[in-house]
């Protein structure tokens, strides 16, 4: 679903604030010759926070254009990202033909002047080739230019565009093949990528120092470069350093148990002093400058979000306003300029809210949010409970409890993915799904999820249907005991490794489910080890320290796998996978289904077509979702009619 309130940012000086807000469902190519519609409409809205009293937000129109991405050049200049239609009567354009571009508008804040970075004809040209144009540098020591990057007829070239006449000065030309400029910190042009599609080889340039001269750094293939990009995801890119040849990154080194923030040398590819560290769980992200990219808060999920900013004083400004809003949401920093800094509140029953905090006078201003018709009200809230596991360990749950019914709701066992993965209190779509429809939904962290450390997530490894599935099963009984749900009418469901964690708990009967769904999960360890081994080394490597080794652990792979244990379940499963799921392969399902069906198990199969391993589609999404609630309500029986259908919401 499009939010409602996106892109929302502020001017270097903190003094306006800039987001797009959607008026409508669809945008009209172009209004007096088509009924063609293309994407989403939003309107352009500025807020002048040096206005007294509450500032009202001014709309801009831009007729024509449908803006998409928003990005501040200087305090009173703001570059928009547009889809444009270009009309059937501008001849000189199109020759007749209705046509739609992607285009950068410079926008005049205070006058409201607007005009199209590279003039309108040459901006139509442009936005029919490919590589689009793209900002590169807002170059903020030099607030009259900006750099852009934008295809010719047979290269992709960077140039120094003029904000007060949009016009473009060539700098450097690319190659047909260029698909991307970097700069420096000081706006010098430093990389440059090219791709030869043709070829599958990608090429990266690197400008010598005090010198025209760009050398060629070395020719991979697009193989080797996705995995190398694959690598690199592994450590996280978290903001810039001081100099160009040292970024922070998020990364474990060897013998460290936690995720932290650490200097990381491009030049000798070496990880160097420890920035930030918590004490108890891993770093998640980092808060930057979007005009710097300088570093000014860690982010860390314990059993909800929190940000630590560097600086103490932003840091007691941030705990102030957490503490404004209260303990029923998160406080996300979006963006710090100046003396504002803009928060997008998260929780339960809050998808996401846009407020802007002025400093200097203490104001809190709302900007809006991002879903408008999914009011708190609709939605259910979240408890969080600390659950002690059968051998000692403490894990993180989180409850989720349907509409007062006057007796305890049944309940659903909702394991997440990964499963180095994680559940947070904040807005999570699948318990919000089933508690409206009056389920209990709980969501255990069981070892073997991220966030807390690696001592955590490797007491999972070769534990799938061991001591992960105890953790689930064990918090099952502690939710069990509290009297708040009827344990006595329960179902496991989940996605992906949640799909296998309700699988595994079906064939382990402990505790005794009414029914167990999996959605694109693995249900036979070896064939799926074997498919990761033909399909990505990489990530067979890390399955392997998951799952076992496929000849050593043979007998204990099959004994964990629910598809060579099928005589063991006795309660209905429904699956559901989609045809296209590169991840988890459909045939996971069908060795399920095949195997229910050779001992007379009670199992439901439902394909999804030209569907990958997540539902991205809203109609398969709600036609899956259907298909679960439908089977839920068969086998947990006795549910009160007063919850009523919510399948057409």
């Amino acid at each position: 679903m499009p939010s409602d309130t996106m892109e929302v940012t502020a001017s270097p000086d903190g003094r306006f604030v800039a987001y797009l807000e959607r008026t409508n469902d669809l945008a009209p190519i172009d209004l007096e010759a088509t009924d063609t519609v293309f994407g989403r409409r939003y309107a352009l809205m500025v807020v002048d926070l040096s206005e007294s009293g509450e500032p009202q937000p001014r709309e801009f129109p831009l007729p024509g254009n449908y803006p998409h991405r928003l990005q501040w050049a200087n305090e009173t200049t703001l570059l928009v990202g547009s889809v444009t239609a270009v009309s059937v009567h501008d001849e000189s354009l199109t020759e007749g033909l209705v046509g739609h571009y992607w285009r950068w508008l410079v926008l005049e804040v205070e006058s409201g002047r607007s005009f199209p970075v590279f003039g309108e004809v040459e901006a139509w040209h442009m936005g029919g080739r490919s590589p689009s144009t793209r900002i590169v540098d807002i170059l903020p020591e030099d607030p009259q230019n900006v750099l852009v990057s934008a295809p010719s007829e047979d290269s992709y070239d960077l140039w120094r565009v003029n904000l007060a006449t949009g016009q473009g000065q060539g700098l450097l030309s690319g190659a047909p093949d260029t698909v991307v400029w970097y700069t420096d910190q000081s706006g010098n042009p430093s990389l440059r990528i090219d791709y030869d599609s043709d070829a599958e080889v990608v090429t990266l340039f690197r400008q010598l120092e005090d010198d025209d001269t760009w050398a060629n750094l070395e020719n991979i293939s697009i193989d080797i470069y996705v995995d190398r990009l694959r690598r690199w995801s592994e450590t996280i890119w978290i903001a810039n350093a001081e100099t160009d040849d040292v970024v922070l990154v998020g990364a474990r080194p060897e013998g460290r148990s936690r995720r932290g923030i650490y200097q990381f040398d491009l030049e000798n590819d070496v990880l160097g002093e420890l920035v930030y560290e918590h004490p108890t769980h891993d770093v998640d992200g980092g808060v930057t400058d979007t005009v710097t990219g300088r570093l000014l808060a860690a982010e860390v999920i314990d059993w909800r979000y929190r940000a630590y900013f560097l600086d103490p004083r932003l840091q007691r400004h941030y705990e102030a306003l957490a503490a404004f809003f209260g303990e029923d949401v998160t406080v996300h920093p979006v963006d710090m300029q100046a003396e504002t800094m803009i928060v997008r509140l998260e929780g339960p029953q809050e998808m996401g809210a846009y407020y802007a905090y002025d400093i200097a006078q203490g104001r809190v201003l709302p900007i809006g949010l991002e879903n408008i018709r999914l009011s708190p009200e609709r939605l259910r809230p979240m408890q969080h409970r600390r659950v002690r596991t059968r051998d000692g360990r403490m894990m993180d749950v989180y409850l989720t409890l349907p509409a007062d019914s006057g007796q305890p709701a049944p309940l659903i066992v909702l394991p997440h993915g990964g499963p180095e993965a994680r559940d947070a209190f904040q807005f999570e779509f699948l318990a919000q799904y089933f508690a409206t429809r009056g389920y209990a939904v709980l969501q255990p962290n069981f070892r073997g999820s991220s966030g807390y450390g690696h001592d955590f997530a490797s007491a999972g490894y070769e534990h799938w249907a061991g001591r992960m599935s105890d953790d689930v099963s064990d918090a099952y009984h502690a939710i069990a005991r509290t009297g708040l749900v009827d344990a006595s009418r329960s179902c496991i469901v989940g996605w992906s490794y949640g799909g296998y964690a309700a699988l595994a708990a079906a064939m382990r009967q402990e505790p005794q489910y009414q029914c167990a769904v999996s959605i694109a999960g693995i249900a036979d360890l070896p064939a799926f080890l074997n498919y990761k081994r033909d399909q990505d080394q990489d990530a067979y490597e890390y399955w392997v320290t998951s799952m076992g080794e496929l000849e050593r652990d043979e007998a204990a792979l099959i004994a964990a796998s629910p598809a060579r244990q099928a005589s063991r379940i006795t309660i209905p499963v429904m699956l559901i996978h989609g045809t296209a799921d590169e991840v988890v392969p459909i045939d996971q399902s069908e060795r399920m289904e095949a195997a229910m069906a050779a001992v007379g198990g009670d199992v439901r199969f439902h394909l999804m077509l030209e569907t990958g391993h997540n539902i991205t589609n809203d109609d398969r999404l709600r036609r899956a979702l259907d298909r679960v609630t439908g089977f839920l309500d068969t086998h947990l029986a006795e549910r009160l009619d007063e919850f009523g259908d919510y399948s057409e919401n």
